[in-house]
């Protein structure tokens, strides 16, 4: 099993638990994250799907530079909502 099946399936059933209820919230935390991979894409993109299928509000906080780039080339800012810190969520009214 590659490294990129590994994380869609650590992230499906979890994500899957997440996005069930009314008005589902979720504020995924970047602050430790110094790479991202295409994998990391991959399982990103199907989350914020499953998630705006399902009428969930979806923000990413704690970005650091090197990941905002990533995100910037691969065409996933203009659909996500980017907050400074964990505690910048209620901004969003998450």
């Amino acid at each position: 099993m590659g490294a990129s099946t590994d994380l869609q399936r650590r992230v499906r059933q979890p994500v899957g638990e997440l996005i069930t209820g009314e008005n589902p919230k979720i504020l995924i935390d970047f602050t430790d994250i110094d790479f991202f991979t295409s994998a990391g894409l991959r399982a990103l993109l199907v989350l914020y799907k499953k998630a705006r299928a399902s009428g969930s509000v979806f923000a990413l906080c704690g970005v650091n530079e090197q990941v905002r780039e990533v995100l910037d080339i691969s065409g996933f800012t203009p659909i996500s909502a980017f907050i400074p810190t964990v505690r910048g969520h209620r901004a969003l009214s998450i």
